[in-house]
């Protein structure tokens, strides 16, 4: 139930719970679940052999016999009621791209698949224990049987159906990675996956290839990494907390459902100010500054107003905090070409000399080259002649 999360009306009270409060994501409850029912699963197991060893049968027959009729009849009704079952099962299903792209067929089929192994193996154990329960099998030799088909279930019904893929394919370029990286200047990528995919991506039956090529097409946070694109998004297990504050509204901003949760003006100058010369998206964009450079289901725009990875501001302006210096971003008068907003923290850093220069000619004039670019040092060099405010 705990990893349902918010669908679960207990789980707004638990989750304040200390301990219970340092799991981010409820679905890691499942780990808790499969623990716990391991161990009652084993206790079950020994209290039923000794019942049906000491003969103490009383209801049990029945007890199988309707449990089985009940399993059987669910399966027999969805065999016969096939394609209405189907049809509300795919209207159910995620309705996102990729689930589009993937079909709802595969995920039903797993799951009949799995129900009609269930049924059986609920018949077989079940003529194992009354087998056991009339003498005609041994305690010993029931309880190795069981062991051999829970073996048996777990080696093949249970086993991973995905193959692993090659090194060639994994790191091979498709279209949108070689249309990417044709582009030889500095900048940065900003994927819409998490508006196209919503929550998981893994579709039982579906050749993990064909997957991963999708979620490649989508440039899915960190597989940039693979083809040396740089992007603005990632997927860590260590937040960094001051980032998604001030990025996480955008986010939310460039959804198709235009949850705004930060001003347009802001968002937009967010990509500039971050380098962000792509967006990839399964939808389209209204706005005029985005040009299409690809259509289709994959659509990638480029951003015609970036700036830069570094250049030069003529001015600086000191707020007292981080949340004057949001407020200064959001102002609709915001223009990152113009200065550079610091805390008064950052400020005494740098000097306030240097922090307080302006130059009535602005940056005119000064250049600003990258001659290195790597994960643990930047080396850049600059040209002017006027005070300037290099920002990167």
């Amino acid at each position: 139930l705990m990893a349902f999360g918010k669908y679960t009306p207990l789980f707004s009270v638990v989750r304040y719970v200390p301990g219970v409060n340092m799991i981010h994501y409820p679905v890691k409850y499942l780990f808790l679940a499969g623990f716990s029912l391991s161990i009652l699963a084993g206790m079950g197991f020994s209290a039923l052999f000794e019942r049906v060893g000491k003969r103490e049968t009383q209801g049990l027959y029945p007890a199988l016999i309707m449990l089985n009729a009940i399993a059987l009849a669910i399966l027999i009704v969805g065999a016969l009621a096939d394609e209405p079952l189907f049809n509300a099962f795919e209207h159910i299903y995620p309705q996102t791209l990729f689930h589009k792209v993937v079909g709802a067929q595969a995920a039903y089929l797993a799951l009949f698949t799995g129900y009609s192994i269930f049924v059986v193996v609920l018949a077989t154990a079940s003529l194992l224990i009354i087998g056991a329960a009339k003498g005609s099998i041994g305690i010993t030799a029931a309880k190795s049987i069981a062991i051999l088909l829970l073996l048996a279930d777990l080696t093949f019904a249970g086993k991973s159906k995905d193959a692993l893929i090659e090194s060639a394919d994994y790191i091979r370029p498709n279209d949108v990675v070689r249309l990417l990286t044709s582009d030889p200047s500095p900048y940065r990528i900003f994927s819409l996956s998490y508006a196209t995919f919503e929550g998981f991506m893994h579709i039982p039956n579906v050749p993990f290839a064909r997957t991963f090529e999708t979620l490649k097409s989508f440039m899915m946070p960190n597989l940039s990494l693979l083809f040396g694109l740089d992007t603005i998004d990632e997927y860590a297990e260590m937040l960094v907390t001051r980032y998604y504050a001030l990025f996480q509204p955008v986010k939310e901003f460039y959804r198709p459902e235009k949850v705004v949760i930060a001003p347009p003006h802001f968002s937009r100058q967010m990509l500039n100010v971050l380098n962000v010369k792509y967006l990839i998206s399964s939808y389209r964009l209204d706005d005029e500054s985005f040009k299409t450079v690809q259509g289709g289901p994959v659509k990638i725009y480029e951003n015609t107003e970036v700036l830069p990875r570094a250049f030069f501001v003529s001015s600086a302006s000191v707020y007292t905090d981080d949340n004057d210096v949001l407020a200064a971003m959001q102002d609709p008068g915001f223009d990152p070409k113009r200065s550079v907003l610091l805390t008064r923290t950052e400020y005494h850093k740098i000097g306030e000399g240097a922090a307080g220069e302006k130059s009535s000619q602005g940056a005119r004039g000064a250049e600003v080259k990258i001659l290195k670019y790597s994960p643990n040092e930047v080396e850049i060099e600059t040209i002017g002649k006027l005070p300037s405010h290099l920002t990167r």
